[in-house]
């Protein structure tokens, strides 16, 4: 719900103080993304419908560049406003989830943050 939240204020923000229009597809995209990092947990609500938690342990894979990337292109290839959305929403999971003490394994880049594995 944290991750919603956020994507939420946030698009009300750029909505509010910014000249950029965001329709309901790029919204929706946003706040779909929000979620989908966390199909590797079992009790989300994205792991509940895409249950990737069987096969992968939480802030894995799905919580990587790649994915963000794969998601991205793929939602993108579907219609260029959900993939902008999609892949904000994915983006701004990832980030607040950097500020958190487990951080994100696969996002070791400068020094003397080390992941709890």
């Amino acid at each position: 719900m944290v991750h919603f939240a956020i994507t939420l204020g946030t698009l009300a923000i750029i909505k509010a103080y910014t000249p950029l229009e965001i329709g309901s597809l790029t919204a929706t995209g946003a706040l779909v993304g929000s979620y989908l990092p966390d199909i590797d947990i079992r009790h989300s609500t994205a792991g509940k419908v895409i249950p990737a938690w069987l096969f992968t342990k939480h802030r894995g894979p799905t919580h990587s560049l790649l994915a963000l990337i794969v998601v991205t292109t793929a939602a993108a290839a579907f219609n260029i406003y959900l993939g902008i959305g999609l892949g904000f929403g994915y983006l701004l999971h990832l980030g607040a989830d950097l500020l958190t003490s487990m951080h994100l394994p696969y996002w070791n880049w400068y020094p003397g943050k080390e992941s709890h594995k």
